[in-house]
This record gives structure tokens, sequence and C-alpha cells, in this order.
């Protein structure tokens, strides 16, 4: 951290008898591939304190942390799991301690609102939480109270959504580039088991050009493309900036193209089921193995995405796992009020990689799938928030 070690060694003073001790490496310790090797359950591992590493001190024995949780709307189930994976590492700290060691309170920000975001952290710190994992609803406009919490004492995670200040201790998300190119990769697998070549004509419904992620994703599939399959074509390329926009591109590109379009790569599953409505409205919805099949990629493993792929509408989804974002997030933080050390990250900006994983009919009922099919396991879940 840019901060100054006499903040630190300021709040130290706050606990009785409290030292400098050794402490794990956080969460997602990548293997030589870069790829986390358990990202479902954080590290705890302890090792020797770095030189020159900065430190906290360990909470008062018998304390119970504080956990705040702010994510940016509860009406989307993605945002639930997210939360719902903060609840999931509270209850099992306490139920590893056989008692209550931490417990966390959900801050609503109503939908993406700044303000009521701001706030929350800000009520946070008024009731002396020891620290908080949020999806910051705006990069920027988060960066003063984060900011200012930190200078209080109480550290910040983030879970799939970042913020523009290095007082974020860790970030856990998908890296969305890496994910784009799953998202290529996976359907040359598919264009090529169609045609018999990695050759054919691909559309892109892109999502939103103003969120990151979605553009990130977009990169890395065109980029993996260009470069590991130069004869799978990318012949229609749109932005969709509304989801009532979603049906229209995908109605766009079959307009201009038909049947001849072997696959339509999109950024989100809720506008894959509009290319899957597209590609029915226009009579050209064929099954797997037809010749004139249109092949149909999605994103983030939504229960309308998995649903599609069952019914043999939809081939694909690339699936995130937001359960393990809060999850994760909230077994690094408690490490760290525990012990002082901060989690080590993948990346300059402190961020770790939470796995995505290509979901398709073949793979769909593994046990490697089911974390990843997030929906359904929210849909199921006794939820304290």
């Amino acid at each position: 951290m840019k901060k100054s070690l006499a903040i630190l060694m300021a709040m130290a003073l706050v606990f009785v008898g409290a030292g400098c001790s050794q402490s794990g490496e956080g969460t997602a310790a990548s293997s030589e591939s870069g790829k986390p090797v358990q990202e479902s359950e954080a590290s705890t591992s302890a090792e020797a304190t770095a030189a020159g590493e900065e430190t906290k001190a360990a909470p008062e024995d018998g304390k119970v942390l504080k956990i705040g949780m702010s994510i940016p709307v509860t009406s989307a189930v993605y945002w639930t799991g997210a939360g719902y994976g903060v609840q999931k590492a509270v209850e099992e700290l306490n139920a590893e301690a056989g008692k209550t060691v931490a417990e966390f309170q959900f801050f609503d920000p109503g939908a993406f609102d700044l303000q009521t975001q701001l706030k929350n952290i800000e009520d946070a710190m008024a009731l002396e939480f020891d620290g908080m994992v949020i999806a910051p609803v705006d990069a920027d406009g988060t960066v003063n109270a984060i900011d200012m919490a930190y200078d209080n004492g109480m550290p910040i995670f983030t879970i799939d959504l970042d913020a523009n200040t290095d007082a974020i201790l860790a970030g856990f998300c998908t890296f969305n580039y890496n994910a784009g190119c799953t998202n290529a990769e996976t359907m040359a697998e598919l264009i090529k088991a169609k045609n018999g070549a990695y050759e054919g004509k691909v559309a892109m419904v892109m999502g939103y050009a103003t969120v990151s992620s979605h553009v990130a994703r977009c990169q890395g599939f065109r980029e993996t493309m260009e470069e590991k399959y130069p004869d799978i074509e990318i012949v229609f390329e749109e932005f969709s900036g509304k989801p009532e926009e979603d049906l229209r591109v995908s109605e766009n590109a079959l307009a201009m193209y038909g049947k001849d379009l072997d696959a339509i790569f999109v950024t989100g599953d809720t506008a894959a089921n509009s290319a899957c409505q597209a590609v029915d409205d226009a009579g050209l919805m064929k099954p797997v193995g037809d010749p004139e099949h249109i092949i149909i990629v999605g994103f983030d493993g939504e229960a309308q995405g998995i649903e599609n792929i069952r019914a043999g509408r939809q081939d694909a989804t690339v699936a995130q796992n937001p359960i393990a974002m809060g999850y994760n997030a909230t077994m690094a933080l408690v490490d760290y009020l525990r012990t002082g050390v901060e989690p080590k990250t993948d990346t300059e900006d402190r961020l770790i990689e939470v796995a995505h994983l290509a979901i398709t009919k073949e793979n769909l009922d593994t046990a490697e799938a089911q974390e990843f099919l997030w929906a359904d396991i929210v849909s199921k879940a006794d939820l304290d928030f």
C-alpha cells in the first residue's frame, strides 16, 4: 500500500497486547498457467512476514469481526449470488470455530445508486465495522469514501467491480479479457464440429460500449479469433446499449447474413436469449448437427442461458462465479483482519482472478460445472439479506 505505516501503527494502539503476526497468502494462489489453483476457497496458509510488508494489529481475543456488505442491487440474481458468497463465508467461519467469530450486515445501495453506496460506507465507519466487501457502483465516484475508510482503519475488498484507488487491498473478479478468449476458443471448437474446419462467419452482439467488462470480453474474443483462428471471420459487430435493443441487434446481423452466418457471440446470457429469439423468429433455428444450425455462445451462466443450453437453443455460455467472488473476498478480508498481512494478488492493481468455465450441454451435469451454476444455487439458498 502507498499509505503510511504511521496510520497502521496508530491503529495498533487500539488493541491491547496485539503485535505483528505471520499470515497467509490471501486467496486464489496461481498455478504456472496463471489460473487460480483454488478459487472456491480462500487460502489461510501462513508464511513469515516479508521485510517491509505492511501489517496491522490483530483483533482482540474473543472479538467478533463485523463485516459490511454492499452489492449494487438485490433484484439481480448475479448480485444476490455475490452477496450469498459473503454470507456463506461468515457461516463457515462460525461453524468451524464453534461460536460466532464474524458477522455481516447488508447495506443496500438501492439500484446502482452512488450516493446511497457512499452512505453505506460512511454508516459502516460510524458503526465501527472492521471491514467491508463491496461491488463499487462507480469506479471513480467511490474513491474518496474508500480512501477515508482505509484512513480510518476499515479496509475494503471489492468483488466483480473495481475502484480507481490503491486503498483497495484486493479485488476478486473474473478477468474478462481472459474469459473473452475462452468464448472464442469455445466457439471455434463448435464451428469446427459444424463445418469440419476452423472456418466460418461470426457476428458479435457486444453489450454495453460504456461497461469495461463487456469491452474486455469483446477484445479477448476478437484478438483470439484473429491470432488463432484467422479463417473464422467476424463479419458483424454492434453494441447494444439497452436490454431492449439486444433483439434488434441480433435481427440486424441475421438480416445482413441470414443462414450464411455460422455463429453469434453475445456478451451476456440475457442478450443470448434474445439472439435465440431472433434466430427463431427468422425461421433459422435448426438443431445441433444440422449444417444450417447457427451457434450461439453467451456469457455469465445465468439461469436463462443454462435453460437454453439444456433445450438445445444455445450452444454454450462462459460462466462466472459470483458466489466464489463474495466468498473469497470475505475469507481474505478476515485473514487480513486477523493477521495484518495483505493478500497476494495476480496484478499490479491488486486484482485476484476468480475462475470462469465454458459450459456446454456436454459438461453441464459434471461435478466441475456444478459450482458455476450459481443461479440454481442461489435459488435454493436461505439468504439472510
